[in-house]
Parts: C-alpha cells; sequence; structure tokens
C-alpha cells in the first residue's frame, strides 16, 4: 500500500538549534514526504525528531506515549541497556516506528559494502579507526564506531583489553562471524582540525577491504573498495547522508507499518536491535571511560 503523496508526514522537531538545523536541511530536500511543524505544537503529529544526547530512549517513549506514530532518533548517543528495552517494548506494543540516524552505520553506502567480496583468503586483521572534532571524547563514540563495524562485517565485536588516554584509546578483541574469529583493532582520537570520519578495513591474505565515512551532515559520498590479485575495486557512490537515508527508510517504515496494520503485522525495530548489539558490546569500553 503506498502512502498517499499529496499527505506527507507532519513531524515534530524536540532540540537545539543544532538540531533543527540538521532535520531541517534533510526535511528540506523531501518536501512531498514530510511537512515540519513550527512552533509550539499542540496537534498530534505523525513523527517526532529526538536529540540523540541525553537520555533520547526516555524521550522517545515519551513520545510515543503522546500518540506519535514514528520517532527518529538523530545520532544516538550510549544510554542504559534497559532504556533501549523499554523503549522497543512501548514501540511494538503500540505499533510505532523507530529509527536510529546514525552518520555511520546508516550511511547508505555500508549496505553494498557488507555484500561485497574479497577473495583473497582467511582474514588477518580488522582494523578501524575514527576521528573525532576536539572537546569530544572518543570513548562514547566508540558505541558508533562498534555499529558500523558490526554493521558492516556483519558479525559480533568482542572487547579484550583497551588503553584510554583524554583524547584517544586503542581497544583490541575479536570480530566473531559464525566458526570465525578474526583479530580487531579499534582506535580512536579527537583533536581541533578533525571532523567526524571512520573508516575501517578487512585484511585478507591476498586482499583487502575497506570504507571511509565523513561527518554525515554533507552528502559527500563514502569510499568503499574490494581488492584482491585480479585488481581494486571501487564501488558505486551514494551521495546521500546517513541521517537522509534514515528519514526515507522511516517513511517507508510507516508506509508499511499503515499496510500491515489491518493484518497485525509487527513495525520494524532493525535499528533498536543494530545499536543494542552494538552498545553491548561497547560495555567494555563504557565502563572504562565513565572512571
Amino acid at each position: 500500500m503506498s502512502r498517499d503523496q499529496t499527505t506527507p508526514y507532519s513531524v515534530s522537531v524536540e532540540g537545539d538549534r543544532t538540531l533543527q538545523a540538521i532535520v531541517g536541511a534533510v526535511l528540506s530536500s523531501l518536501p512531498r514526504t514530510y511537512s515540519r511543524l513550527e512552533g509550539a505544537v499542540r496537534a498530534p503529529v505523525d513523527v517526532v525528531a529526538v536529540a540523540g544526547g541525553g537520555e533520547w530512549a526516555d524521550a522517545a517513549v515519551q513520545a510515543i506515549d503522546a500518540g506519535v506514530r514514528g520517532v527518529i532518533v538523530i545520532e544516538p548517543s550510549p544510554v542504559a541497556l534497559p532504556g533501549v528495552d523499554r523503549l522497543a517494548e512501548k514501540a511494538g506494543a503500540q505499533r510505532a516506528v523507530v529509527r536510529l540516524a546514525r552518520r555511520w552505520a546508516g550511511d547508505p553506502a555500508v549496505v553494498p559494502f557488507s555484500r561485497a567480496r574479497a577473495v583473497g583468503g582467511g582474514t588477518t586483521l580488522v582494523d578501524s579507526r575514527i576521528e573525532l572534532p576536539g572537546g569530544v571524547r572518543p570513548g562514547p563514540a566508540a558505541v558508533a564506531q562498534i555499529d558500523l563495524v558490526q554493521t558492516a562485517l556483519k558479525g559480533t565485536v568482542e572487547i579484550e583489553s583497551a588503553v584510554f588516554l583524554e583524547d584517544s584509546y586503542v581497544a583490541t578483541g575479536r570480530l566473531v562471524r559464525g566458526a570465525h574469529s578474526d583479530l580487531l583493532l579499534l582506535s580512536g582520537a579527537s583533536s581541533m582540525p578533525f571532523r567526524h570520519r571512520a573508516s575501517v578495513r578487512e585484511l585478507l591474505l591476498e586482499g583487502r577491504r575497506s570504507l571511509a565515512i565523513g561527518d554525515g551532515e554533507t552528502a559527500r559520498a563514502a569510499v568503499a573498495s574490494v581488492g584482491d590479485r585480479e585488481g581494486t575495486r571501487i564501488l558505486p557512490p551514494v551521495y546521500e547522508t546517513g541521517y537522509r537515508a534514515a528519514w526515507r527508510a522511516l517513511a517507508a517504515d510507516l508506509d508499511e507499518s499503515r499496510a500491515s496494520g489491518a493484518a497485525g503485522g509487527a513495525p520494524p525495530l532493525s535499528d533498536l536491535a543494530e545499536y543494542r548489539h552494538a552498545l553491548t558490546a561497547a560495555q567494555p569500553i563504557l565502563e572504562n571511560t565513565a572512571r
């Protein structure tokens, strides 16, 4: 069942000027899909945009209790696992759709990269590095990094050791995929010249896969490549931010939820499941950086 394009979903934005600007930039490119409501909103709205800082899971639950059909969280930061579980339970019970707009794991280049295969023997190392603007603590950002690694390489991160400084960290562990467990190296650093950037590399005996993603706020395509004995293949670029991709996915979810409502189908909660997976894996890092 397709949505009537003449009636876009109404949107209320709950957050500071930075969030207002980010959401406004995206919605201006989707005028037939969403209609942003300005000022104080009293009437019921279809979608609420929530800032990912602080207790975003609780804010999303409150929005669902108020009757919204969909919630989108912009760049979620680490929260307690029970909060994520409560949100998933609430969304499922009230048939609400939840999407997480993630600059790295949500980049539209991640899915085709995860499906690309390099022929070159077994994996020797999985390596990921993130760069952050000055003043941003790299420890909490490790959740977004692990989220990217797990989504892009379809595995589970297991942290074994980590070293932390005020503005950087290095962690080692394993990336588990089925019966295979491969060496993993994660690193992160913040500095004034940096912008948000992340990279993932999988090194094989005779090949490699690599993905580099920018700040997620401009439609600069991520760079993804696959190399083996036959040479290096650059994957087709996708000129869309992870944030815009999340808004488009939310609209598709809302369409599908409405179409399946009569049949009793459950709304998709894949973003929450993936983020919870990353949040669980990142607990050793979060516990150390909180000390």
